[in-house]
């Protein structure tokens, strides 16, 4: 049975937590876990790109919401202070700007869970993005993340230095574990299909 060499884990505040674990037999097993939402895959290392992206989410709307929802809970609790305390529309100023303030909250809530800088070593297999290994940047240390990373990079390519090294046999390998992946529920057909056809059209080409 395959040996840990290394296990990695993320927990992101209002985020969620990510656990890749590398084996001996050049594996890596990644789990995404968000409240009751969960994923997870197993696949070669030599299925990834070797080179890291970095790429960085922003979601501008959910900024503009919080900013024009602040606004209008100040402009609201404004109007209210300047009625006069016997009036009904100072009870309602004040109910709609606390209304308008919670979903600032929500706003800027929802701006943390969705903008994040990532660093993504891209599989060549699926399109799937949590079929890449996707990591939350500099968690949860940059010491940690840094050391990782290049111990990621170095498996990687030794894995597709001796995959490429084992010639004909590899080939077969590599189906292997992709009906093996497939047959655990990890692949769908049409993932199958299409990594299977990556590698043939590779060993065919001159």
């Amino acid at each position: 049975m395959p040996e840990v060499i290394y296990e990695f884990k993320q927990r992101a505040f209002l985020k969620d937590t990510r656990t890749f674990t590398v084996y001996d037999d050049d594996t890596i097993c990644a789990s995404y876990r968000e409240l009751w939402n969960r994923y997870e895959y197993s696949r070669p290392l030599r299925e990834f790109d070797h080179v890291p992206r970095n790429h960085v989410y922003f979601d501008t709307s959910k900024l503009v919401g919080a900013l024009l929802t602040a606004a209008f809970a100040i402009l609201l609790f404004v109007l209210g202070h300047g009625l006069d305390r016997q009036e009904g529309g100072k009870i309602t100023c004040y109910f709609l700007s606390a209304l308008s303030a919670f979903s600032t909250i929500i706003f800027l809530v929802a701006l943390r869970r969705y903008s994040h800088r990532i660093l993504t070593f891209v599989s060549e297999s699926s399109n799937n993005l949590f079929d890449n290994v996707v990591l939350l940047w500099q968690l949860p240390s940059p010491e940690s993340f840094e050391e990782f990373v290049e111990f990621l990079k170095t498996q990687i390519a030794q894995a597709r230095a001796r995959s490429s090294q084992s010639g004909p046999q590899s080939i077969a390998q590599q189906l292997q574990d992709l009906a093996r992946l497939k047959e655990e529920g990890h692949l769908t057909l049409y993932e199958f299909e299409k990594a299977k056809a990556l590698i043939i059209d590779g060993r065919e080409k001159p």
